[in-house]
């Protein structure tokens, strides 16, 4: 390829893509799959895209969760006082075990 780029064109030949393949001893279909690579690279780094972006977006919201629970609580609401549970008094019948 040097070669060629430099001028220095073989007899009969051209600065191609026949020709570079000629001289490199190489099956010219070699090189159309570059455009599949290329493809299949360009659709990865898409979908890398989209998955940083998703987990950026999800470690956020645990984030804003984690700092809302963090945060300061609302004092919860007084519970009324409950009575205590009356005595029994004397004279009144006590049930006690069976033994």
């Amino acid at each position: 390829m040097d070669r060629l780029l430099r001028g220095e064109v073989p007899p009969g030949g051209r600065c191609d893509l026949k020709t570079l393949v000629a001289e490199a001893g190489i099956n010219r279909t070699g090189f159309y799959p570059k455009k599949d690579r290329v493809a299949d690279k360009d659709r990865t780094v898409e979908e890398l895209a989209a998955f940083t972006k998703l987990a950026l977006s999800r470690l956020a919201a645990q984030h804003d969760e984690i700092m809302h629970l963090r945060g300061p609580q609302p004092s919860p609401e007084p519970t009324p006082p409950t009575k205590p549970a009356p005595v029994p008094r004397a004279g009144t019948t006590v049930i006690s075990t069976c033994s």
